[in-house]
């Protein structure tokens, strides 16, 4: 669970979670940086950013990519879960 109250940034949470679901070391993930799929800062400030004025950006929602082979959920409480992308049927009825 990511906190943007605490020490840590979203984009090592998001790696840490795919490392861990592929049974690896965060170190070994040198490939396929994670910007080049999402923008970490826009996710950032859409779920955790700044006030803006007197308002707040308390929102709820989810954001959805595939990145190394997985599909990465990040929710607007920090939730962020790893799973294998859903692979479309190709057979034909």
């Amino acid at each position: 669970m990511y906190d943007h109250n605490e020490e840590g940034d979203l984009s090592t949470e998001i790696t840490a979670a795919v490392a861990d679901a592929e049974d690896t070391s965060v170190t070994t993930i040198t490939t396929s940086p994670l910007f080049e799929v999402v923008d970490i800062f826009a996710l950032e400030e859409l779920f955790f950013g700044h006030s803006v004025g007197e308002s707040t950006r308390d929102c709820d929602g989810q954001v959805q990519f595939c990145y190394r082979g997985f599909r990465v959920t990040v929710t607007s409480a920090g939730r962020i879960t790893v799973a294998e992308p859903v692979r479309e049927d190709t057979s034909a009825e």
